[in-house]
């Protein structure tokens, strides 16, 4: 598991703040506390991680063994209180393995924050990477897929990640991207099988997205009470922020969220319910 969020246009203290419930129940802090692990021994392996859209450009601070407090002294926070849209991510690693998201294609063009299993992606040949970690191979087969053909128009970008996402399976999980030059944050989800989603909400001039789970899927009481417990703390934050739900993203579907606020589905098909 690991926890995706993101505000358009950027709340830095109001991202922070949902950032912190992801981290508990889906993310670093959720890994160091199960179990048996130790947090000196497994903190590592963890992370966190911002990406922003700001005058055009695409920009990110992440760092791995970081939760999201300790991370925060480091921000840039003037630069990324002034971006269009405000993205971040806290690792629950899959594996034992050193990275943070956001992760980047060859030419830094294409940005990715995953949460879910992408070892069913094989890796493309000839591509330098920076981790081990399997997100990583996300963005470097969309950069073969994502050509600057299709950059150029929305309608067409859209339809080519919906034919990745339709193409996952059960466990791929769910997935936020930006591609340099255009102004939108696209969400993409596919079946998880720890029934993660994303949902998205609305404010007059804001919109925000968060990964949300499906509670009422899993199997004991207990469970299905503590991820009810996790939807309604992160609804609670942005309820107090003037944010309404709009709904969730629908398995194996994506849309695109523009920086002025409009949300864009595939050609012919309801992202939204």
């Amino acid at each position: 598991m690991c926890g995706i969020a993101g505000i358009l246009p950027a709340d830095l203290s109001l991202l922070k703040k949902v950032l912190r419930i992801l981290e508990h129940y889906v993310g670093s802090k959720g890994y160091c506390e199960r179990g048996d692990r130790h947090l000196g021994a497994f903190k590592r392996y963890t992370g966190t991680g911002f990406l922003w859209i700001s005058d055009g450009k695409v920009e990110f601070f992440k760092e791995a063994g970081l939760f999201v407090d300790e991370i925060y002294e480091k921000l840039p926070k003037g630069k990324m209180k002034k971006a269009k849209a405000l993205l971040g991510h806290t690792r629950w690693p899959s594996s034992e393995t050193l990275g943070a998201h956001p992760f980047f294609d060859c030419k830094g063009e294409i940005a990715i924050m995953h949460n879910g299993n992408a070892k069913e992606i094989s890796p493309p040949g000839s591509h330098k990477y920076e981790t081990k970690v399997d997100s990583e191979r996300i963005a470097h087969y969309l950069e073969k897929k994502l050509t600057k053909k299709v950059r150029q128009d929305l309608n067409k970008l859209l339809a080519a990640i919906q034919e990745f996402i339709e193409g996952r399976s059960d466990e791929f999980g769910n997935l936020a991207l930006v591609v340099k030059g255009v102004p939108a944050v696209f969400l993409a989800v596919a079946p998880h099988k720890y029934h993660s989603t994303l949902r998205v909400w609305q404010r007059p001039g804001g919109i925000a997205f968060s990964t949300y789970k499906y509670a009422e899927l899993f199997e004991t009481m207990a469970e299905q009470q503590r991820w009810r417990k996790f939807n309604e703390k992160v609804n609670a934050v942005l309820r107090k922020a003037g944010f309404t739900p709009l709904g969730t993203v629908r398995d194996r579907t994506c849309l695109a969220i523009t920086l002025d606020l409009q949300i864009v589905e595939p050609k012919g098909i309801t992202s939204l319910a």
